[in-house]
């Protein structure tokens, strides 16, 4: 993040979460096929690509190269318990665990027993639900990064709060697969707001 501008990172944390979101909807596809192969293929593969974007991280994402590097070397570290005592690192710590309990915790331990258990549905149904929740989130990554540069971090994450807070509610009287797609469409484009903006509110 120091890597650009503070009226940039909105729409720089949502390229980042857009490039992350594909790389989670394909990379399955591809490792699927390459396990075809041999099951070292994917694990090949998934090295290569590590070390080909910590290459890309090291030389073209420099603060040195961005013209933003600060002399670190008279600033004095923050300790954490001074840290704590700033609000809005506070707030994005709680949002940040929030977020990633119900969009990622809830998400991979939960809801696929709720699809077969309650629902009486799938996998195929799941899996689908997954790709509507991954596409609303992608289509909106930019304009929400772009509403948290222009309009505050705390537009953005109030927006997100209250929009995944309506679609997990919208889930928990899911009695159709109808109603599970809406909720997790709901629930992508809070998570398109979300995830622009915990990570870098504290630091505004």
């Amino acid at each position: 993040m120091r890597s650009v501008p503070d009226d940039l990172r909105g729409r720089a944390q949502s390229v980042y979460n857009g490039s992350f979101l594909f790389g989670a909807i394909a990379g399955p596809a591809i490792g699927g096929i390459l396990s075809a192969i041999t099951l070292r293929a994917p694990l090949l593969a998934y090295s290569f690509s590590l070390a080909v974007a910590g290459t890309i991280g090291f030389f073209f994402l420099s603060p040195t190269i961005a013209g933003t590097k600060k002399d670190e070397s008279n600033e004095e570290k923050m300790p954490l318990p001074e840290a704590l005592a700033i609000a809005p690192y506070r707030t994005a710590l709680v949002v940040t665990f929030v977020t990633n309990w119900i969009l990622l915790g809830l998400r991979a331990s939960i809801l696929p027993l709720f699809i077969t258990e309650q629902l009486h549905s799938s996998s195929t149904v799941l899996g689908f639900g997954f790709a509507v929740m991954a596409i609303c989130q992608g289509f909106l990554l930019l304009p929400a990064g772009t509403i948290s540069d222009e309009r505050g971090r705390r537009t953005a994450l109030l927006i997100g709060s209250t929009v995944v807070f309506t679609g997990t509610l919208f889930l928990v009287f899911a009695i159709h697969p109808w109603m599970y797609f809406i909720a997790m469409g709901i629930m992508g484009v809070g998570g398109a707001f979300l995830s622009t903006t915990p990570a870098i509110s504290w630091v505004t």
